[in-house]
């Protein structure tokens, strides 16, 4: 490495110089009566850098790169030429003389880090080992606690014992097993006492059975085939129910093969049924005629009055029909 020194003969020669240049700006300033405050105020400086520059102080300044933005502004506000007038500021720094002289270490040790960082690394390692210390006995003594909580925890659900519900359902399949059991051996024993009818009378319970038994007297096997059909014959039977009263009552009979929406309405005018039935149900209704009807979906209804069908597509309009029956 060099070291620059600076001849102070060179720098003391004023001609050409800084000194020069600042002398140039100050007789400028005052020719033009103004003062360092006035020049600062319109180039936004401070009156020590006016003052720096025009006593050739340009060490005062920031920097080199500054110092020459300063004297170039300085001159272009005084009508000076700026190229002119820093040309004798690089003719300077060229005429100075540069000695240039070895420089040699300082005698001593130099301070190296390797004992800070040699102090450093157990002062750290010791306070990390402190700190996981006190993490794990902060952790320690909060799961404390939690243990006898999570005992009671699983304690608690344990009263709701499932082995009863176990016991419970296996007594009642077995019950259900014992009374599917019991109602499976009642219809095995009327199977043997098929060869005496008056027993297989005795045992059937349904009532139905008694009223139609009078035809059976011509052979008693066949007395034993047809309970099931005369189980059977009652279904019917409920259709043919009387169809008018003694009274004046009359009765509708609505079958719907879709979802529908029936409104009846009796000689009195009040509303005997009014509700949606579903499709593949059946619905009778009475009353006193004449019957004012309103019916949704009129085309999936069939109405039967008086024993007879009653067709309800010519009174339907947009699947709404509106009719009164006498």
């Amino acid at each position: 490495m060099t070291e620059v020194h600076l001849d102070p003969q060179a720098g003391a020669e004023p001609s050409g110089g800084a000194e020069a240049i600042g002398l140039e700006l100050r007789r400028a300033r005052e020719a033009r009566g103004e003062t360092p405050g006035d020049v600062a105020l319109a180039l936004k400086l401070t009156g020590r850098q006016v003052e720096a520059m025009e006593a050739g102080r340009l060490e005062l300044l920031p920097g080199a790169a500054f110092a020459r933005g300063f004297l170039r502004n300085y001159a272009r506000y005084l009508g000076l030429d700026p190229v002119a007038l820093l040309a004798g500021l690089d003719t300077e720094k060229a005429s100075r003389s540069i000695d240039l002289a070895p420089v040699s270490n300082a005698e001593g040790i130099m301070p190296t880090g390797g004992g800070s960082r040699a102090v450093r690394v157990p002062a750290v390692l010791s306070g990390i080992a402190l700190l996981m210390l006190i993490g794990g006995w902060y952790f320690d003594w909060f799961r404390m606690p939690k243990e006898p909580e999570a005992v009671v925890e699983s304690a608690a659900p344990t009263p709701q014992i499932i082995a009863p519900s176990t016991s419970e359902s296996a007594s009642a399949t077995a019950s259900a097993d014992a009374s599917a059991a019991a109602p499976a051996a009642v219809p095995v024993a009327p199977v043997p006492p098929a060869a005496v009818p008056p027993v297989a009378v005795a045992v059937m319970p349904p009532a139905p059975v008694v009223p139609v038994a009078p035809p059976a007297p011509a052979a008693p096997p066949s007395q034993t085939a047809t309970p099931s059909q005369t189980a059977a014959a009652p279904v019917p039977a409920p259709v043919v129910t009387p169809v008018a009263h003694a009274d004046g009552v009359q009765q509708l009979v609505f079958r719907f093969e879709g979802d529908a929406w029936i409104e009846v309405r009796d000689a009195s005018g009040s509303i005997v049924f009014s509700g949606v039935s579903q499709a593949g149900s059946r619905r009778t209704v009475q009353g006193r005629p004449p019957f004012a009807l309103v019916v949704g979906n009129a085309r999936q209804v069939a109405l039967e009055y008086r024993g007879k069908p009653y067709d309800l597509l010519p009174h339907v309009r947009v699947s709404v029909a509106r009719l009164t029956l006498e």
